[in-house]
């Protein structure tokens, strides 16, 4: 994490790539940037997939929690 922290900027530590890993912050902007820069591809796909795995995650946390009466009816209520 050092090393990738190294790459992003000067200010960047182990411990805030730690935080942005574990949701507690986000990278800034000018920070994304660089990112997308390293790994080769945009700020947008990179935003694109954390949506997505955080819709994902949603979902399986219905299914856990929720038996299939009960999604029905969420999804009743939502429409």
């Amino acid at each position: 994490m050092a090393a990738f922290a190294e790459r992003i900027d000067n200010r960047s530590k182990s411990g805030t790539i730690s935080n942005w890993e574990t949701g507690k912050n986000l990278p800034n902007n000018e920070r994304l940037k660089r990112i997308a820069e390293i790994g080769d591809t945009t700020v947008e796909y990179l935003l694109k997939d954390n949506q997505a795995k955080t819709l994902e995650e949603a979902v399986d946390e219905i299914k856990e929690n929720f038996n299939a009466d009960e999604i029905k009816q969420i999804i009743r209520q939502l429409i």
